[in-house]
């Protein structure tokens, strides 16, 4: 269930609630405009620019307007070029990874990130260079999840742990959190769902201790999600259902659609078809508020899973079609796979055996690019069930690749 573990990713859900939430807008507006005004004054030293331009970017953000964010930070990186001041430099790139982030630019993102790290590594005594290598290191290890790259992600997680700070015990808990929740993601999707329960539950212990009720919520909906995967439904609805009550509390709008996402998920597995869809339906109306085009993608995925099941093929189709478009926007192979999967299924359900091949060849293209091992086991299994119609040999090899990985997951 590799989407349900992709709305997962709370750094970017965070970066997407950053630009959706209700600021108040004549504030922000006066704001933008005082500091617009005070960086005529040309007595202005380039530090005292470079700080204002920082408060800049953050209130254009805040506005959604993101060309003027990049603007911003590209006069940011101009003075610190300037002043040879590393450490604007070093957040200036971290600015562009930010942006690209929203706009959904993996590619870049990671660039940028590479180019703020190495900067933030070459500062000697500053006082604020692990905290900012820690962020980096998070962000860029979201980014690798978000293309499937566990490996990578991996090590990007080692690497911040390096850099929590140890004279903070309560900060140094909630940045132990986020790395474990990922880790405990990263070992869900390679199908070690043991280990991915251990880093979970730590995480919970964590939480507990120093009442992290976000924390708690957003672990929940992680063990939910496990549990899922193990075909318990029933138990995925009880922890989704913990997550989702905190969340209304918390009124986090982003979370809330993720929660009503993957609910609507397991009530597809369960068959109840009306109520997943309904769910599902929120859950799209939140996400295209906030312009998380990843969420839009799973939960208009699932809606057409459960057109299709309901025998609506057309209207199932246009809403795969959706959901495939924006996957491609976001650059998600594991979303892309999955779209083509159900394509390929219902080519078959109507005996066009060529363009269901046609389909499941695209997604082997995919596959190169992930590394979850369900979307692989599914994908061999779909190869090998249609080329039993047309090709005994091409069926035989495919099916030794979904037995090979199949054996190797239940060592897990």
């Amino acid at each position: 269930m590799f989407n349900k573990l992709l709305t997962y990713l709370f750094f970017l859900l965070f970066l997407n609630s950053i630009i959706a939430q209700n600021y108040d807008e004549q504030l922000i507006n006066k704001k933008v405009d005082s500091i617009n005004s005070l960086l005529k004054d040309k007595k202005l030293s380039p530090e005292e620019r470079i700080d204002n331009l920082e408060v800049l970017v953050d209130a254009y953000i805040k506005k959604n307007d993101l060309d003027n964010s990049l603007k911003t930070i590209l006069n940011i990186k101009k003075l610190a070029i300037e002043i040879k001041d590393t450490f604007s430099l070093a957040r200036a790139y971290k600015g562009f990874a930010i942006i690209s982030s929203i706009n959904a630019n993996s590619k870049k993102e990671i660039k940028d990130l590479k180019k703020a790290i190495m900067l933030f590594k070459s500062l000697k005594n500053h006082t604020k260079k692990n905290e900012y290598l820690y962020a980096s290191y998070y962000h860029i290890a979201n980014t690798y999840v978000i293309n499937n790259n566990y490996g990578e992600a991996n090590k990007a997680i080692l690497n911040a742990y390096d850099y929590i700070l140890k004279d903070n015990e309560g900060n140094s808990k909630y940045l132990k959190i986020d790395l474990l929740n990922l880790q405990g993601y990263i070992n869900s999707e390679i199908e070690n769902n043991s280990e991915a329960l251990i880093n979970l539950k730590e995480a919970l212990v964590l939480e507990t201790e120093i009442n992290d009720d976000y924390g708690k919520a957003n672990t929940y909906n992680a063990i939910a999600i496990i549990h899922s995967k193990q075909k318990n439904e029933t138990k995925a609805l009880i922890y989704y259902q913990l997550a989702l009550d905190i969340f209304k509390k918390l009124g986090n709008e982003s979370l809330k659609g993720m929660s009503y996402n993957n609910i609507g998920i397991s009530y597809y597995e369960l068959k109840n078809y009306t109520k997943a869809e309904d769910l599902l339906l929120k859950s799209i109306e939140i996400s295209k508020k906030l312009k998380n085009k990843g969420l839009q993608s799973d939960s208009y995925l699932y809606l057409g899973k459960c057109n299709i099941a309901k025998n609506n093929i057309d209207l199932g189709l246009q809403n795969i079609s959706k959901s495939l478009q924006l996957a491609l926007e976001v650059n998600s192979p594991s979303l892309i796979i999955d779209n083509l999967l159900v394509k390929a299924e219902v080519a078959n359900k109507y005996n066009n055996t060529t363009q269901a091949i046609v389909y499941l060849n695209e997604s082997l293209l995919y596959i190169e690019k992930s590394e979850t091992i369900d979307l692989k086991k599914r994908v061999y299994k779909a190869l090998a069930k249609t080329y039993e119609k047309v090709n005994s040999d091409k069926a035989t090899f495919y099916n030794k690749k979904f037995i090979c990985l199949k054996n190797r997951s239940h060592l897990n």
